[in-house]
């Protein structure tokens, strides 16, 4: 699994694929004791609020998370991987 790729030196990110992140589950915030915030901007959920839920079941803002998919192609919490299109 290619999670950074070296091109000339430069070591850079692996994206994860358009589609990976348009499939991505929108969910409402039902339980705030399960996870109380966003990890990438640390801003709280609030109940009833749409988030998106990554397949490992970690919950994000939509924009945070992302703008973060489409810098790396692993969840920011567990690594857990999206498909890239490297094929990792």
């Amino acid at each position: 699994m290619a999670v950074l790729v070296n091109t000339m030196g430069e070591t850079q990110f692996v994206p994860a694929t358009k589609e990976a992140i348009e499939s991505l589950e929108k969910v409402k915030v039902e339980d705030c004791d399960t996870m109380k915030m966003c990890v990438i901007c640390q801003v709280e959920f609030n109940l009833g609020m749409e988030v998106t839920k990554m397949p490992c079941d970690h919950l994000y803002h939509h924009e945070c998370i992302v703008q973060w998919l489409e810098t790396s192609h692993m969840c920011p919490m567990c690594r857990h991987p999206l498909p890239t299109s490297t094929g990792g």
